[in-house]
Order: C-alpha cells, then sequence, then structure tokens
C-alpha cells in the first residue's frame, strides 16, 4: 500500500511555505515494520472481514488513530472533503447567505442584510426575525449549533427559513454563496484616535491592514488602538509582515523545534508606526495574534489592554495530498521576541480590564481621549464615533430613563459597589469619593439582575457627566477630568 502525496508545508499559528519532497517524509515516517503492519492489517480486514469495507476509510481511521494518540489539540488530520472548508476557513472564505444578527435578545435579529447576497435576493430584510432552520424552531441560544448543520462545503446548497416579519410569518429558501469575510475593520475615533480590528491572519488581511493603517495616517491619526479580542490566529508570515509596520528592525519570535534547535525570525526592512499603540486582548486572543502582541509589548511598542490571552504558543505545520487530504502537525513552539514563554500561559496585559467595553473606554483614555461618548440606538451602540453591533439595554418607566449602572461605572472609571438586603442600593466610587442610589428613592431599579440608574440623578452627582434623549437615540457624555498626550 502506497499514499501519493505531495508535501507542502505552511506554518500555523502558519509561516512560510516549504515544499518537501516525497523521500524527505519517508526519512521522518514511521519505521518500515510498522508501515507493514498496517498494510497486513488492512489487506487481513480486505480478505476475512465478514462485511463489506472501503480501504479509503480504513487508511483514514487509522491516521485518525495516530493523530488521537499525539492527545495535541492542534494535530488533525482532514479528509478531501474537510480540507476546503479548513482552507477556506484560514483564509476568512465561507459560504453563508450574507446576513449579520444579533443574539443578545432571546430571537434572532437580523442587523444588516449584505448586498447582491443570497439573503437579498431572496427577499430577507433587515429587522427579520429568524424563528426556525429547516424546519426547527430556533433561539439566540440554539440558532448558531442549529444553523451550521446547514452549512455547505460546496455550491448549489440551500436552507429553509422560518421568518416573523411583523405580523407576518414567511418561509423563504436561501442559497449558498462563497462570502470573503473582511478581515480588518477601520474607523476613527474622537480627538483623531485610529480603530483597526483585525480578525485573522492571512494575505488578504495584510492587504486590508496596510490599506486601513495608511488611510489612518492619511487622516492624521494621534494614536492606534488595535483590536485582537476574539482573533485565534492563523499565517505567522501574515503576523510578521503585520509586525514591520511597526517594528524597523529586529528579533520578531524565536522557534524551538522538536530537537530543541531555536531559530530567531527576525524583521530587517520594517518601519515605524510613528504614534503611540494600544492592543485590546482577551482570553480568545490566540496563536499569530499572541505572536503580534508579545513582540509589541516586548518592544514597548504597545500597551496591553484587557485580560490574559490564550495561550497557543505552538506552530502547526500543513501537509497537503495529491488525492486532497490535509495533514496539520505541531512542530515548534515560540517564544516572543525577549523570550517570554506564551504557551499554556498566555500573555498578561499591561492594565489589565475585564468588561469588554471598559477595554475601549480604557484604551481611549490612555490614548488621550477628552470624552467617553456613547450613544445607545436599538440595534447598535456608538462609542465615540464608531458604532458596533448590538444592544445595550436601557429603561424608559414613570418618565425617567435608566442606564445600565455597570455602563456608566466604566464611563467614569468608577469602582461598582452593591450593597444588598432590605435597603438595595449601588455605589459609586469615583477616586474616594462614594455616590449611593436606592431602590427605596427609585434612583436604582433591578431589572434581569442587573442595576440600572437614573440618569437625572447621575448627572446631579457627577456634574461632567450629561446626556441627551433624540429621536430615539441616547446619548451618554463624560468629560474626562485631565487630558493627557497619549503615550506608551
Amino acid at each position: 500500500m502506497s499514499i501519493k502525496k505531495r508535501f507542502v508545508l505552511i506554518a500555523i499559528c502558519l509561516s512560510v511555505f516549504l515544499t518537501y519532497t516525497p523521500a524527505t517524509y519517508a526519512a521522518a515516517s514511521t519505521s518500515a515494520g510498522g508501515v507493514e503492519r498496517i498494510e497486513e492489517v488492512i489487506q487481513l480486514i480486505k480478505d476475512y472481514y465478514l462485511n463489506a469495507s472501503n480501504e479509503d476509510d480504513l487508511v483514514n481511521a487509522a491516521i485518525r488513530g495516530m493523530m488521537n494518540s499525539l492527545e495535541d489539540p492542534y494535530t488533525d488530520y482532514y479528509i478531501p472533503e474537510e480540507a476546503q472548508e479548513f482552507t477556506d476557513q484560514l483564509n476568512g472564505v465561507y459560504y453563508r447567505i450574507g446576513i449579520q444578527y444579533d443574539l443578545s435578545g432571546q430571537s434572532v435579529l437580523i442587523t444588516d442584510v449584505m448586498a447582491d447576497s443570497p439573503a437579498e435576493k431572496a427577499g430577507i430584510l433587515k429587522g427579520d426575525v429568524i424563528t426556525t432552520v429547516a424546519g426547527e424552531k430556533v433561539t439566540a441560544a440554539t440558532f448558531p449549533a442549529i444553523f451550521t448543520k446547514y452549512v455547505p462545503t460546496e455550491e448549489g446548497a440551500t436552507v429553509a427559513l422560518g421568518i416573523s416579519r411583523g405580523t407576518q410569518t414567511i418561509n423563504i429558501t436561501v442559497g449558498f454563496a462563497i462570502i470573503e469575510t473582511p478581515q480588518v475593520i477601520v474607523d476613527m475615533f474622537s480627538d483623531q484616535i485610529g480603530y483597526l480590528q483585525l480578525g485573522g491572519f492571512n494575505q488578504r488581511a495584510v492587504e486590508e491592514f496596510n490599506a486601513a493603517l495608511d488611510t489612518l495616517k492619511q487622516k492624521n491619526m494621534h494614536a492606534l488602538v488595535l483590536d485582537l479580542r476574539d482573533n485565534g490566529g492563523g499565517e505567522v508570515q501574515s503576523a510578521i509582515d503585520i509586525a514591520s509596520r511597526f517594528i524597523k528592525e529586529g528579533t520578531f519570535a524565536f522557534f524551538r523545534d522538536k530537537d530543541g534547535v531555536e531559530t530567531i525570525q527576525s524583521i530587517t526592512d520594517g518601519s515605524e508606526v510613528g504614534v503611540p499603540v494600544y492592543i485590546l486582548v482577551n482570553e480568545n486572543t490566540a496563536s499569530a495574534s499572541e505572536m503580534l502582541t508579545g513582540a509589541l509589548q516586548d518592544y514597548g511598542i504597545a500597551k496591553v489592554i484587557g485580560t490574559k490571552t490564550y495561550g497557543k504558543g505552538v506552530m502547526q505545520q500543513v501537509a497537503s495530498f495529491e488525492e486532497g487530504a490535509i495533514l496539520k502537525i505541531t512542530t515548534h513552539e515560540y517564544f516572543t521576541a525577549k523570550h517570554h514563554k506564551v504557551n499554556k500561559i498566555g500573555i498578561l496585559p499591561n492594565v489589565a480590564v475585564d468588561e469588554s467595553i471598559s477595554q475601549l473606554f480604557t484604551a481611549i483614555r490612555l490614548a488621550g481621549g477628552k470624552d467617553i461618548n456613547v450613544a445607545l440606538a436599538k440595534e447598535s451602540y456608538t462609542i465615540n464615533g464608531v458604532t458596533f453591533d448590538g444592544e445595550i439595554p436601557l429603561i424608559r418607566k414613570d418618565g425617567k430613563i435608566y442606564v445600565l449602572s455597570k455602563l456608566v461605572s466604566s464611563m467614569l472609571d468608577a469602582k461598582l459597589e452593591w450593597q444588598g438586603g432590605k435597603t438595595q442600593a449601588v455605589r459609586f466610587n469615583l477616586n474616594g469619593k462614594v455616590q449611593t442610589f436606592t431602590s427605596a428613592d427609585k434612583a436604582m431599579v433591578l431589572q434581569d439582575n442587573y442595576s440600572y440608574t437614573d440618569l437625572a440623578k447621575l448627572k446631579s452627582a457627577f456634574p461632567a457627566f450629561s446626556w441627551k434623549d433624540s429621536a430615539g437615540i441616547l446619548t451618554l457624555n463624560y468629560e474626562l477630568p485631565l487630558t493627557l498626550k497619549a503615550v506608551n
């Protein structure tokens, strides 16, 4: 038995493209005795097994058994039917119907429909609510898992959706198409603070990143917030290319192989970004995004804000076989520019902040923002001029407006404390000055285990805090007490 192979290696976390000849691969294979034993077992099954068997299935099962024996979550084998999906995900290309949706409530609310997408052509509208997928009832909690079952790996597939539109219930069959997911979102906060969200690491991400960074520079950006939250990584070479926009020259990372031999990955022809940089990270910031974060943190180019990162400090290489299967195997551990270990440890932020919105507020403060401004709309919210999908709840009751206490505490950078018992209250501790809002005088109300505070009382307690309610949009503003020049 022989498996024809074309061994193309791409380091994933992926580094440089390498091509191995079959002879090179054979030298690293299992012993001849082990290979012969596998061949003998397959032949015995073919000759004597009572029921029908398929040789490809047997080979794939044997390979998967090898992968499982390594007990490595990052080493895996993809049969041809799975390989294309893996490649598409790496490159940010997916079969989709072309909608964006909000799962923050109980239902699946469609917040946007892409132009010229299958969804638009099928008649799906912004504001529609998806109630069923292929006849299965869905909620915000169950939709992702149920819908994923019907996402195809090849063209021509469709899915039936039940749509609630006002008082109507509509059944719509919509097709899937290859849709390239944008890898970069770029915008500008007020006070010329650039915002750049990077979703992955591949060649298209590098191209989009370079264009976005150039655009921000042309708009006279004074500081940059680089958002790597929920970025699970990708190609190492892409991380190197992006790092070269910040590091003029020097060590990017160290790669250590199974024999303990280390190689240095250097940047020799980079440039400096010229403005303070603030990187946002969370527990899902992993792999190549940790590599980039570690390098910029080590060089003092960026301050890191958020929570400890995931801790994936190993790299994989991909073997692509002629019949279309893919083998992804861990080959190296990497260390940051100052040789800090990442694997199973993660990267600690310079400024630890748990809440996602608070992380943005912290970056704006450090970047020299003059105020914190939040506009709350029905399906989105805007922070200092940059709009994000999702709804932040508020309460309108008895002529009063109540907002989430934790949102206000984050805007003020105040410590929020809860007082239970008979006299329920929230306390805002701002630089040692405590303001208390109780449920007894209706300055604070509870809903779904969250506290909300009366805006009028907040304005009275904190003169730098103001608000405006107009045309269905509630705008909150907190003037920062001191504006410092942005520094790292």
